[in-house]
């Protein structure tokens, strides 16, 4: 009752905000209902028919169940991202995070799954720049980043042919929510239940807005990790964050720990696939910057034949791939 008569006036003066700070405060309301409780041997058998399901479009789908990811190391399990997977990644500034978001939906857009991309950090021009030569590489076409982002000179009859292919629908982008001055956890939550994608992928979850005051920090990331957790089982989605190593990780070329992350323990806790990015060095140890090495510090349910992971990092023309024969050189 407080919350809606402190908004009254608002209503009036600004539907949106005031809309936006009722559903923030309500977050605070607590409800008591029945759980969801079901028999582990009631129609147990439906459990036959649901492997047969997945075998079958395992089959179906090119021997991958999920969502195709960027790494052809997870691909070749036979699972991608699966629906309720939180897949975590974190790394030192500068180090590539939000291009290796933009990554993650470019693929799995082109693969036909429908994508949320939401960015604290980038407006939506930005990011469009970015998916623009990630997708135009992965249709056979070769943009640079630099020329559309400068307005220099590139091949106009070549940009024009791949956008007007690009006819897709499966990709949202949202920079910020009308009304609010910071993108909250159940502003993400509505634009889940509105849209209804598959995959979500949220870049910088450390400027999310957590709607619980000043609250300790080790409360605040419990509530912001878990938040986002629960949402992907309640929605039935697999949703990528981003976060960012603190300075204790201060070496770029080495993989940060979970433990040098802004939230980390509530992070590795909540996440089904925690990954560690970081530069790399070439055979002279001198800064490689056409490659990045990813590590799988967590990955539940599913074990690899790799724990480093190398991906071709020429993010100007948009090349973004793992490398499976990776060995540091000066020329490749």
């Amino acid at each position: 009752v407080t919350v809606f008569q402190s908004n009254k006036e608002l209503l009036r003066e600004n539907p949106k905000k005031a809309f936006a700070s009722i559903l923030t405060n309500l977050n605070d309301v607590g409800i008591v209902y029945d759980e969801d409780i079901t028999h582990y041997d009631e129609h147990s058998l439906t459990r036959l028919t649901e492997w047969q399901e997945r075998k079958e479009r395992r089959l179906r789908e090119g021997g991958l169940m999920g969502i195709k990811t960027p790494f052809k190391s997870i691909n070749d399990t036979g699972v991608g991202w699966m629906p309720g997977d939180l897949i975590a990644i974190f790394a030192r500034p500068t180090v590539g995070k939000t291009w290796l978001c933009a990554e993650m939906a470019a693929t799995a857009a082109l693969a036909g799954v429908k994508t949320l991309f939401v960015s604290t950090e980038m407006p939506t021009k930005s990011i469009n720049l970015r998916l623009d030569v990630l997708m135009a590489n992965k249709l056979g076409y070769k943009l640079s980043h630099r020329a559309l982002r400068h307005g220099e000179d590139l091949d106009t009859e070549q940009y024009t042919k791949f956008l007007n292919e690009l006819d897709s629908k499966s990709l949202l982008i949202c920079d910020h929510i009308s009304g609010q001055s910071s993108i909250s956890i159940e502003s993400i939550a509505a634009l889940v239940r509105k849209h209804n994608p598959s995959f979500i992928v949220l870049d910088g979850i450390y400027l999310v807005s957590t709607g619980i005051g000043k609250s300790a920090m080790w409360e605040q990331s419990h509530a912001l990790f878990y938040a986002m957790k629960n949402l992907c089982l309640s929605q039935n989605v697999s949703m990528c964050v981003s976060t960012q190593a603190n300075r204790d990780a201060s070496d770029m070329y080495e993989p940060p720990h979970a433990a040098s992350v802004a939230f980390g323990d509530a992070l590795i806790r909540a996440a089904d696939v925690a990954l560690s990015m970081c530069r790399t060095l070439d055979q002279d140890g001198d800064p490689d910057e056409r490659m990045r090495r990813v590590q799988v510090q967590k990955m539940r349910d599913s074990e690899l034949s790799v724990e480093d992971m190398y991906l071709k990092w020429i993010v100007n023309t948009g090349e973004i791939e793992e490398m499976t024969d990776y060995e540091p050189t000066t020329d490749y």
